[in-house]
């Protein structure tokens, strides 16, 4: 199996055992899903797992091995975390963080709250698939906070983009989701430098790179270097991508 994966700054061992440090005294309430064996998942196209952040461990799984190749022993919360696409990972690792810490400490019993993600995650035979991950909580305290999660992957590598950077949705019905998205965007707050959020509000706002060169008092060669780095860091191809991406994270 090839194992193209980043090093990122982002520990997920380390994350999971902190956040169960956190929980281990909470006493669970079970959600309102009763039977998860009987939750519906189309077997090669879908699959379903639990992350139990108390006890730091996958403790549910199905379909895996029809999706992704890897059997239920293999398939750990660690390679939930972290086997995913190196140019996709950092991202996905903010957008956890930032989702589990407003969890653990929010009530989020809303009745109609999921976090969907599309991302590309690696197959044991060394692809990738790029998969939407449905979110949304399994059981929590009896103050509401996240204990476990159900995640439900769905492969949409049939819809052909051009885009592969992250995208993400958060639901909540007819909760204010505000505060859930902050949380988020704290995540992303030193994703670019300080000097590259300049270049990137300056090319919102129209700026060709010459007057960017001259509003900023560096040379153009500069700000062509800086945009490449720009759009390399968030996997973007064009202006157009960049900005969206910015909005949906915050950064803009």
């Amino acid at each position: 199996m090839i194992n193209n994966r980043k090093t990122t700054l982002f520990d997920s061992s380390k994350f999971s055992k902190e956040i169960a440090k956190i929980l281990q005294d909470r006493i669970v309430k079970t959600h309102k899903f009763k039977s998860i064996k009987n939750f519906p998942i189309v077997l090669g196209k879908q699959a379903m797992y639990i992350l139990n952040w108390q006890k730091a461990q996958l403790t549910y799984s199905r379909g895996i091995l029809e999706m992704l190749g890897y059997s239920k022993d293999e398939f750990t919360m660690d390679m939930a975390l972290t086997w995913i696409h190196p140019d996709d990972i950092d991202v996905i690792n903010r957008i956890l963080k930032g989702v589990v810490n407003f969890a653990i400490n929010n009530n989020v019993n809303a009745q109609k709250q999921y976090l969907n993600v599309t991302f590309r995650l690696l197959k044991k035979d060394g692809t990738y698939l790029r998969v939407m991950r449905q979110s949304l909580p399994y059981q929590t305290g009896e103050d509401g906070i996240l204990i476990t999660h159900l995640s439900v992957l769905t492969d949409i590598s049939f819809m052909k983009t051009s885009t592969n950077f992250v995208e993400w949705e958060l639901y909540a019905g007819n909760i204010d989701v505000t505060p859930f998205k902050k949380s988020i965007y704290h995540e992303f707050a030193n994703f670019f430098t300080e000097r590259e959020k300049e270049i990137i509000r300056l090319i919102d706002k129209g700026f060709t790179n010459k007057n960017i060169a001259n509003e900023l008092t560096i040379s153009e060669h500069t700000v062509v270097t800086h945009r490449k780095n720009i759009l390399k860091k968030s996997n973007c191809h064009n202006k157009i991508e960049l900005i969206e991406f910015c909005c949906l994270n915050g950064i803009l």
